[in-house]
């Protein structure tokens, strides 16, 4: 933990906050209550308790995609977005469109990526989403400085817990969670 903290400080975070990847949050989960699985015990005890186990499963589903990508582009950029998602595919030879997503030809391609895919009509709608925000003078406002993805892990009651906070305001210390 002595590293992280370190690194946080000379990236210009504060210490408690840590910066990593979705995936490690997520794996860390087994061992750290979060917000989420807090709200879920509440509602139902023993649904949190099967989805514990692994005897539940999250469905994904495109529009949860669709919102990931535009959360990815509104608060963490472009750059960050263009890593974690690929946009497109196959162009038809015949045609000099890109083959649809419900071909072939398109779902072997989707399948190589290494990345999550959009399809061009879905990476349009993040674009247009994300474009709402910036223009919303609000949202400008409160997203023009602060942290994305921080992560924060501390005991509370003798229970590890954990939150990665969607964005960090660090000039008033405000926090904004979306899900």
């Amino acid at each position: 933990m002595g590293r992280l903290v370190q690194r946080a400080k000379e990236a210009g975070l504060p210490g408690w906050i840590l910066r990593e990847p979705a995936e490690v949050y997520h794996r860390k989960a087994q061992e750290h209550l979060s917000s989420h699985q807090l709200a879920e015990f509440r509602r139902c005890p023993l649904l949190h308790r099967r989805r514990q186990l692994g005897l539940l499963k999250d469905e994904d589903r495109p529009a949860y995609q669709v919102g990931r990508a535009a959360h990815t582009l509104i608060l963490e950029g472009q750059d960050t977005c263009d890593r974690e998602y690929a946009v497109g595919g196959p162009v038809n030879p015949k045609t000099g469109e890109v083959f649809g997503p419900r071909t072939k030809a398109y779902r072997d391609w989707a399948t190589e990526q290494t990345r999550q895919v959009l399809t061009d009509d879905q990476a349009a709608l993040v674009v247009c989403m994300a474009d709402s925000v910036k223009t919303h003078e609000v949202a400008r406002g409160l997203l023009a400085a602060g942290i994305p993805e921080g992560v924060v892990r501390v005991p509370h009651c003798g229970v590890p817990c954990q939150i990665r906070m969607d964005w960090f305001f660090y000039a008033c210390r405000l926090t904004i969670l979306s899900r």
